[in-house]
């Protein structure tokens, strides 16, 4: 866990108690906030993609979708 890179995105679920955190390394943390903030996990860009990047986090229901300057929503 990198707290020296800058949190560029969140959004929390309302149905679940989850927090969706997007950092500037494109990276993605999931945290649990059911009682207390909890890492749940965190999902790594693959290796060597420069060109990735996470601007924006929608959940739906317990999915969590992202979308970057590539143009591409993932979920």
């Amino acid at each position: 866990l990198n707290l020296d890179v800058v949190v560029s995105f969140l959004d929390s679920s309302s149905s679940h108690a989850l927090l969706a955190v997007a950092r500037s390394d494109s990276s993605v943390e999931i945290w649990s906030t059911l009682h207390t903030p909890v890492l749940q996990f965190v999902i790594h860009p693959p290796p060597a993609s420069e060109d990735v990047s996470v601007e924006s986090l929608a959940w739906a229901g317990g999915r969590l979708f992202s979308c970057g300057l590539h143009g591409q929503v993932v979920e």
